[in-house]
């Protein structure tokens, strides 16, 4: 139930384009790439009386976007 509120509390904040639940304590979360939105994810953390023990930057390698846009459904 925490999971869930704080989920959608995260998909408000400005940038943030999306946010999988990966486990109890890990999330994916996509940016739209506007703007950096580290600063953001902190101060939700410190807000929310979490810890964030890694915070991984990830980017799209340009095969993985063509591969994405191709890929038939």
């Amino acid at each position: 139930f925490i999971e869930d509120i704080a989920l959608e509390r995260l998909k408000q904040i400005n940038g943030v384009s999306e946010v999988t639940l990966i486990s109890a304590k890990t999330w994916l979360i996509s940016s739209n790439g506007s703007k950096d939105i580290r600063a953001d994810l902190f101060r939700f953390a410190v807000d929310n009386g979490l810890t964030i023990i890694t915070l991984q930057q990830k980017s799209r390698q340009l095969e993985e976007i063509f591969q994405t846009l191709t890929k038939q459904n």
